[in-house]
């Protein structure tokens, strides 16, 4: 009795095994829009202006080598997603300590 519990069809086997693999694609395709969704929650309405701590320290970060932004003279303006990153980027990672990024719209 056992025996013929564990024992499986040919045909019921390949369609168990179709099913399972489309659950998996499913799944993976899930999880790639759930981790493309956490990645949209990074991307920020522009333009934006931003301060990393001090204006000193801002005015560097905010050089065309750097984040390419527009420095005011207080705080850097940026009307990219890819300055904004950047700067936001050197800010939190700065060799010396990790700076405090505001910003604002």
């Amino acid at each position: 009795m056992c025996a013929n519990f564990l024992r499986f069809e040919s045909a019921g086997s390949d369609f168990k095994m179709s099913f399972k693999v489309t659950h998996l694609i499913v799944l993976a395709f899930a999880m790639l829009l759930v981790a493309m969704g956490m990645h949209q929650v990074e991307a920020q309405k522009l333009p934006i202006w931003c301060v990393c701590d001090n204006v000193d320290y801002t005015r560097v970060l905010c050089q065309p080598a750097l984040a390419r932004g527009n420095f005011d003279g207080g705080s850097c303006g940026m009307d990219k997603q890819e300055s904004y990153n950047r700067f936001s980027y050197w800010c939190k990672n700065a060799k010396d300590s990790k700076h405090q990024l505001h910003c604002w719209n």
